[in-house]
């Protein structure tokens, strides 16, 4: 079980990107060789980013309605049971905005490893011991 983040979903389907962390990951999800948890957050994350493409004109409107199906359907499970208190404390000690902290107080409290391809939030992973490594 890892904990993904919205960077990889989006890494890993928009058209115009091509990253191989990402779409291997997301590549193994559907096959079921791994299986996620995500905060309802990347959700909301995952709508903003649509809509901010939509705005830079990078996808249209129409084109839009795919990422929305691809990732309210995606293949995840939902854990909403976050301790602000933890988030909080996290988002100070690690100077990350409490989105970011929402993300690592849910990969400490699964015991999961963290998928992301945020800099900041992957060194702080790592520095944790619970980056997910690519491993086949």
């Amino acid at each position: 079980m890892i904990i993904l983040d919205c960077s990889i979903f989006i890494a890993g389907t928009m058209d115009d990107e091509n990253n191989n962390i990402a779409n291997d990951i997301l590549n193994r999800l559907s096959l079921g060789k791994i299986h996620a948890i995500v905060p309802k957050l990347f959700f909301i994350e995952a709508a903003n980013v649509v809509v901010s493409n939509v705005r830079k004109k990078r996808i249209t409107k129409q084109e839009s309605t795919r990422y929305i199906d691809l990732f309210t359907n995606a293949p995840v499970k939902t854990d909403d049971n976050f301790n602000m208190k933890d988030c909080f404390d996290l988002a100070i000690t690690h100077e990350l905005s409490i989105y970011d902290a929402i993300y690592l107080e849910l990969a400490i409290r699964k015991g999961c490893a963290l998928a992301t391809l945020d800099k900041k939030l992957g060194d702080i992973a790592d520095k944790l011991k619970i980056r997910y490594k690519n491993e086949a």
